[in-house]
């Protein structure tokens, strides 16, 4: 255990522990929310009917809210352990008072999923087109928001090949690469939160132009107070959500479920991703990789990584 606490360069592998909700048998509500005042994908029911299906497998119930009422009482937000919003778009979907709610949510300590149009739902300040600028800290807490111009994306079912980034509980039942047809959206113009999306998935260039080039596509995030996001930029088209076992509710269900469980993420070498400059110590119970700093605690000579904490290796 004493090599946890030297300064050393080790390879690192982000795994996603299978002793989630589902699996210890307690079972647990999500809030599906599928609310639009922009671009409509018209996948509510689509999505709704997965992840129903998907519940009665994994010990989870599904409730439904396609008009934000939800929203209008935290207490009410707080009886999800995870808060999904499903292809919902726009700037004007929540009233003030609702965003504080969820807001208050997510920081003490909620799960969040989103799928593809949630990053074209209050988009950044900081990103081209309009409307944006609505409520900065929705993108910031999601990881992003898609570009406008000239286009936000490729053509639907483009056929992309996406390699894994990180090796994990939500990538590993997936081919690496995985070809798929999707509309890939571009981040290169919107906002991207470089330095705090874990990066499961990326896609390689699809186009000639430079925000063709490869970018992510799934990540995860620790947000302060506890709370836990999952996003991937999939889901565009209703097959995704109406084919039982595909490779996207595999990926879905693995990240809900991960969001869903508070255990802390075991850290361990991985042969062939060299991460420079990481190391733990003991005083103040840190774990720092590069500009991030991970509260943790050992155990059976285990690193378990706590809620992600922004810092410089402090």
């Amino acid at each position: 255990m004493k090599a946890f606490f030297t300064c050393i360069s080790i390879a690192i592998w982000v795994s996603w522990l299978n002793q989630g909700f589902s699996q210890c048998g307690t079972p647990f509500k999500v809030l599906h929310y599928t609310e639009t005042s922009g671009y409509d994908h018209r996948t509510r029911n689509e999505s709704l009917s997965m992840f129903q299906n998907l519940g009665t497998s994994n010990n989870f119930s599904v409730v439904n809210d396609n008009t934000g009422a939800t929203f209008n009482s935290l207490t009410d937000l707080q009886a999800y352990q995870v808060i999904i919003f499903s292809n919902t778009s726009g700037n004007t979907i929540l009233t003030a008072a609702q965003r504080a709610n969820f807001e208050a949510y997510m920081e003490s300590g909620g799960g969040f999923v989103g799928l593809h149009a949630a990053s074209d739902t209050y988009r950044h300040s900081s990103a081209d087109g309009t409307p944006k600028g609505g409520w900065d800290w929705f993108a910031e807490m999601l990881g992003a928001s898609v570009q406008y111009t000239p286009t936000p994306h490729t053509a639907n079912n483009h056929l992309g090949e996406m390699d894994h980034v990180l090796p994990c509980h939500a990538t590993k039942h997936l081919p690496d690469p995985w070809s798929k047809r999707e509309e890939y959206y571009y981040w290169q113009r919107g906002f991207y939160d470089f330095g705090k999306n874990n990066v499961l998935l990326q896609v390689r260039r699809t186009g000639g132009q430079t925000y063709d080039a490869d970018r992510p596509i799934s990540w995860f995030k620790h947000l302060p107070g506890g709370g836990r996001a999952f996003y991937t930029a999939l889901g565009h088209n209703k097959s995704d959500y109406t084919t039982p076992g595909n490779e996207f509710s595999k990926h879905v269900l693995a990240g809900l479920l991960w969001t869903a469980d508070p255990t802390p993420i075991e850290v361990s070498e991985f042969n062939g991703v060299d991460v420079p400059g990481v190391w733990v110590r003991q005083p103040g119970k840190l774990y720092s990789a590069g500009n991030n700093t991970f509260p943790y605690t050992v155990s059976n000579d285990k690193l378990y990584m706590a809620n992600y904490r922004g810092g410089a290796n402090n």
